[in-house]
């Protein structure tokens, strides 16, 4: 469901982070083993933020669609992290909710707790199958298992290069009259910048749901 009512300037994570600064001291957070708490602004950052840009859902209009489709659908196609964050996207979120409930904070909130604890081992399937991957995605776990550091523009670029340079045979084979990329091409990819224009509270660009000042600033 779109909101419609949301300002332009909207931003998400400005409802859900006083949430999870009160979440981070109750007994829901504390049931959490300790890879699960590690992730877990990781998780409810990436979820809020994906939710509205992609559904256009605000937070106080969550609800199980929104659940089923940020977390089968746009995470796993999105977010470029281990096992280890989708293995804790499920039991993450299920707290959160629970808090939620038990605060009066979001209606319906027990319902979503459930829905997001029995697909939990459907996350971490849908992340696992690099046929889900959007584009951006496949490149960049293309590149880490190739050892590039994807911190580095000029690396990632090199990557590309070479990654067109293998599908030209291919492409030229299916499609003969379609003209030959220059070796020096450089591909739109998302940028890791040094020294970022984004603002130290702003959410990570890495889709991490981390703000930026404690995730990839100063990388």
């Amino acid at each position: 469901m779109e909101d419609d009512d949301a300002p332009e300037d909207f931003n998400p994570i400005e409802i859900v982070e006083p949430w999870y600064d009160c979440f981070v001291e109750s007994e829901y957070h504390k049931g959490l083993n300790e890879q699960q708490k590690n992730q877990s602004w990781g998780v409810i950052g990436a979820f809020a933020s994906h939710a509205f840009d992609h559904i256009g859902t605000q937070p106080k209009h969550w609800d199980v669609s929104t659940v089923e489709e940020c977390c089968l659908e746009i995470l796993p196609r999105k977010i470029t992290a281990d096992s280890s964050f989708f293995e804790a996207v499920g039991p993450v979120l299920a707290a959160f909710f629970r808090y939620l409930d038990a605060e009066k904070l979001l209606p319906k909130a027990g319902k979503l707790a459930s829905f997001a604890q029995k697909i939990s081992p459907r996350i971490v399937e849908m992340a696992d199958d690099s046929s889900n991957w959007g584009m951006a995605k496949t490149l960049f776990m293309g590149a880490i298992e190739a050892g590039v550091d994807v911190t580095d523009q000029e690396a990632l670029n090199r990557y590309m290069v070479q990654c067109n340079q293998r599908l030209l045979p291919r492409q030229q084979q299916h499609y003969p009259d379609a003209p030959s990329p220059s070796p020096a091409y450089h591909p739109p990819v998302p940028i890791r910048r040094a020294t970022p224009k984004l603002g130290r509270n702003d959410p990570c660009h890495c889709g991490s749901g981390k703000k930026y000042k404690h995730c990839h600033l100063g990388s």
